[in-house]
């Protein structure tokens, strides 16, 4: 993939998430031979059956899933359906959503490595978006966005809130006092920390909710210019700030990175940070938090994937696990 390319995917995704879909103007929607009455129409999701020693594995920095051949170690395919794009957790998750750049269609889907299952639809299809927000395992969360048309052929944002995903009852569960512009999250303990973004000052707000009651009230503890990202580390907040990464507690002591365009928390106090070489190829850093040292650095990555108790860099011509 082309350096071009995944910048313009990122920049889409940072669209999508600070604006909801006003892009999805009834003029693109024509051009892409679609038109606004077509909103609404389920995703198609990819349908394939691998070949042996094949892994359907979820590529973040295109939004896609792709085939893995584990004998020659190589991307073999690019999964595609209608014009679907998938978001993911920035932790350990078999949860994906997914909708339609011209027709939303959103829903919950699990991939096990070899099948992409839906599990949960969203009620209305035409005026609903999902997005993942925070898991730890137990407990996950999403971003549900609502849209509503607007003059002009296009469609605003009405707001978005926090909902908790049900597994025993298959349900979203709604926090009644959490709408706003939310991004991102990380869950420590019995508390939700949410990032929500101010237009009228063009800043992040960071709360802390109690996620044992619905109607609990989050708090303002925090505020940022800028902001990528939020994790749980051995307990603690950390902060993904562009180009620093630090404890929200221990400001001073930062991860300085050159450039980044994502970042995973793997465990045991070691993050993965995304950028692209001086090829153009897809890098990670592999950097311990306390130490602050590139433990190592990996090239030409497809996916990066958790399995049982560790996590797996599937690249072009290898397959590491730590």
């Amino acid at each position: 993939m082309k350096f071009k390319n995944l910048k313009i995917v990122t920049l889409v995704f940072i669209f999508v998430m600070l604006n909801g879909c006003s892009f999805y103007r009834t003029d693109y929607v024509k051009s892409k031979g679609g038109n606004i009455e077509s909103f609404g129409r389920e995703t198609i999701l990819p349908q394939y059956t691998p070949p042996r020693n094949c892994k359907v594995l979820f590529k973040h920095w295109n939004q896609r899933f792709v085939v893995y051949d584990l004998n020659i170690k190589k991307e073999i395919k690019e999964l595609t359906g209608g014009n679907y794009f998938g978001y993911s957790f920035n932790v350990k998750s078999d949860y994906y959503t997914v909708g339609d750049s011209y027709t939303n269609g959103f829903s919950i889907v699990e991939c096990d490595g070899e099948k992409i299952k839906e599990i949960y639809r969203l009620k209305d299809q035409r005026w609903q978006a999902i997005f993942p927000l925070a898991t730890d395992g137990k407990n996950t969360f999403f971003i549900v966005g609502y849209y509503k048309p607007a003059p002009g052929h296009k469609i605003n944002e009405r707001y978005r809130i926090i909902s908790k995903w049900d597994y025993k009852n298959r349900r979203l569960i709604e926090y009644q006092y959490t709408k706003g512009a939310i991004c991102h999250g990380a869950i420590i303990g019995r508390f939700l920390y949410y990032t929500s973004y101010d237009f009228g000052k063009e800043q992040y707000k960071i709360y802390r909710l109690d996620i044992t009651g619905v109607k609990n009230k989050p708090q303002l503890i925090g505020k940022f210019e800028r902001l990528l990202g939020l994790y749980n580390i051995n307990n603690k907040l950390y902060i993904w700030n562009d180009k620093e990464f630090f404890c929200f507690s221990k400001p001073t002591e930062k991860i300085y990175f050159k450039q980044a365009f994502d970042v995973i928390y793997t465990g045991n106090n070691n993050i993965l940070v995304f950028y692209t070489d001086s090829f153009a190829r897809i890098a990670a850093d592999l950097i311990d938090v306390k130490s602050r040292i590139v433990k190592k650095t990996f090239t030409n990555v497809v996916a990066v994937n958790f399995e049982e108790d560790q996590v797996v860099v599937y690249g072009d011509g290898y397959i590491e696990k730590f």
